[in-house]
């Protein structure tokens, strides 16, 4: 299917469509959902969003002018956000954008005291001179140069960044919060905060590290780290580790490794179900089957689609998954495509599909349920009721494999189909599977045509394939799909 997925009801149904929500003010990257808004981050100047859906946060490199490159990751830590910016001369610097409190005039402040002020500017400053003296009758002009200092009445401030200082702090770009802590790769370690201080990596029996790459056979650095079951994964190039991880360092352990499966990308997996899917260089694979097994199994989760994903897997793609809620979907998005999946449980439902975008997708976030994809500047929520992308037509097609009606090397002489279907659809017939440039006309599909009576068709043949397409502003469902046919006998 493409532009096209399986529904709880066993229906197979337009893909949603994009809705522009906003065309945001220019400069800012990212799309992230944190404190209730979608956020974006910038560097330099002063951006407002019109839009309250969404929050510009102004995140400044702590030593020079560098515009955002890209937000890799971005999550609230006690109330405030934590997240890793990449800048455009390739530094990657962690911050904490929380509030040390807003300057106030005539007041007593202590050595070491940090404020901010009145009209935020990206920036925090600290008492460095003149500590339990009281601060001016009105607020000094901030400089906004990391260690430049401004006098105020008995106090000199100095201008700080929000990054975090501490030298063991990795400043790596895949982290995960987890059990009061952030939790950072570093090459062959993996890194974590002290518990409950995001801005402390050195305290001994707090924070730490875990000599991952040790345990390794094959790649040691690693790539991503990831939340399953309550564990800690840590992914590398071809090895899975998860470890039990807990904010009392001797509780930490390694409890399983997984070897000759891994991924290389960072933000290619999410949870799924109580599963965690992973895109490696086979195809998409579930956490679950790998640690049963312990290596690649034909039977996982992606290995129906295995042919259709490989040629995307290469070294220049930076595929972002998420779940899309409101239809129980995981998507991994690479470029201006998604490969889909569909899962349901209880109605036992487990489909791929394949959508098609008018644009490349360059970052996505859910919200309230609600998934919004960012494309340049324009973002666009991701709606059930509209039926194109942006005014852009969906062209939905279903190809099923070729049916032998469980009769393999009969002559059949196929006389009639009904469907059931909603929308202006057309379909046509392939006929032979070892030349599929044999196949009929388009011919167009008559809605329920149970009451009505056979849509006819004159067709013989061994194997048949049903071509279905559609293309129209509106919605379109296929419900059910019957072919008639007299056997002729053996070929």
């Amino acid at each position: 299917m493409t532009n096209a997925y399986v529904t709880t009801g066993h229906q197979i149904r337009k893909r949603p469509g994009l809705t522009r929500v906003a065309t945001l003010e220019t400069g800012t990257t990212g799309l992230r959902s944190a404190l209730g808004v979608l956020n974006t981050f910038y560097s330099t100047g002063t951006i407002t969003h019109a839009n309250s859906l969404f929050a510009a946060r102004k995140v400044p490199h702590p030593s020079s002018s560098q515009a955002i490159e890209e937000v890799h990751y971005a999550d609230v830590f006690n109330g405030y956000i934590y997240c890793s910016i990449e800048f455009a001369n390739g530094d990657v610097k962690h911050f904490y954008l929380d509030d040390p409190g807003v300057w106030l005039a005539s007041t007593v402040y202590s050595a070491n005291a940090f404020r901010r002020p009145t009209v935020q500017n990206g920036f925090k400053y600290e008492v460095t001179a003149g500590g339990g003296g009281s601060s001016g009758g009105s607020e000094p002009a901030w400089p906004t140069v990391v260690g430049v200092t401004v006098v105020d009445n008995a106090l000199t401030w100095t201008c700080r960044a929000y990054n975090i200082t501490d030298v063991n702090c990795p400043n790596s770009k895949s982290l995960i919060k987890q059990k009061q802590s952030i939790i950072a790769i570093d090459g062959e370690n993996v890194d974590y905060s002290a518990t409950s201080d995001v801005k402390d990596w050195t305290t001994a029996n707090d924070a730490g590290f875990l000599a991952t790459g040790l345990q390794q056979a094959g790649a040691t650095d690693a790539i991503a780290v990831a939340e399953y079951q309550d564990q800690l994964v840590v992914f590398f190039k071809d090895g899975i580790q998860v470890w039990f991880f807990d904010p009392t360092p001797t509780n930490i352990a390694l409890t399983q490794r997984i070897f000759n499966i891994g991924t290389r990308y960072r933000r290619a997996h999410h949870q799924l179900a109580g599963d965690l899917v992973f895109l490696a260089d086979s195809g998409f694979r579930s956490l679950t089957i790998s640690s049963q097994f312990e290596n690649m199994r034909e039977e996982d989760i992606g290995s129906p689609i295995d042919d259709l994903v490989v040629p995307y897997i290469t070294d220049n793609i930076s595929p972002i998954s998420v779940y899309y809620p409101r239809l129980g979907q995981f998507w991994s998005i690479i470029g201006a495509v998604a490969f889909v999946y569909t899962f349901s449980k209880i109605s036992k439902v487990t489909a791929w599909s394949y959508y098609e975008f008018p644009f490349t997708i360059d970052d996505a976030a859910t919200l309230n349920g609600e998934l919004y994809l960012r494309s340049g500047d324009a973002v666009y929520r991701v709606n059930d009721s509209i039926y194109t992308d942006d005014g852009n037509t969906i062209t939905v097609s279903v190809r099923l494999p070729f049916l032998t009606a469980k009769e393999e090397g009969v002559l059949k002489q196929f006389y009639g189909v009904d469907t059931v279907c909603e929308g202006t659809a057309e379909i046509k017939f392939l006929y032979d599977p070892n030349d599929e440039t044999k196949e009929t006309d388009f011919v167009q599909m008559l809605g329920d045509t149970y009451p009505k009576g056979l849509m006819p068709m004159e067709m013989t043949c061994e194997k048949i394939s049903p071509y279905i397409r559609h293309a129209a502003n509106e919605e379109f469902s296929l419900s059910r799909l019957s072919l008639y046919y007299h056997s002729l006998g053996v070929l």
